[in-house]
């Protein structure tokens, strides 16, 4: 199936099989061929060729969602860990600190704490 498109299309097949298979929570490089109808080596070979593997876009997939997930206050750490793909929230935790250099919970409290200096910044000049 992906051998038939060109390069970039491809990588978007490839990359929407795989945030379809995470949400699913089956995100194995073979179970992504499977749907894909390719073989394991055949899928690694075309990533390998647009410049990336499985893991890095599995990661990057992972590390979006959180982003986007974080940013809805009503979600705890612990659920946005198990929506993410993390059975644990330790993991979790020590994935996002690899990515921003700090906890979930700093992150979003940075994030509150400069849209809260935002608004408020704003009320003041008016």
């Amino acid at each position: 199936m992906i051998q038939r498109m060109n390069s970039q299309q491809n990588l978007q097949t490839i990359e929407h099989a795989i945030r379809c298979a995470a949400l699913t929570g089956c995100s194995s490089l073979e179970e992504v061929a499977q749907t894909l109808r390719v073989s394991p080596r055949s899928l690694q070979r075309t990533l390998m060729e647009n410049g990336t593997t499985f893991s890095l876009i599995v990661e990057r997939y992972k590390r979006q969602t959180a982003f986007q997930l974080l940013l809805r206050e009503e979600m705890s750490i612990s659920e946005i860990a198990v929506r993410v793909g993390y059975t644990d929230t330790s993991n979790f935790g020590r994935a996002f600190r690899k990515w921003t250099g700090q906890t979930p919970r700093k992150w979003r409290e940075n994030l509150s704490g400069d849209l809260n200096c935002g608004a408020a910044n704003r009320r003041s000049r008016d």
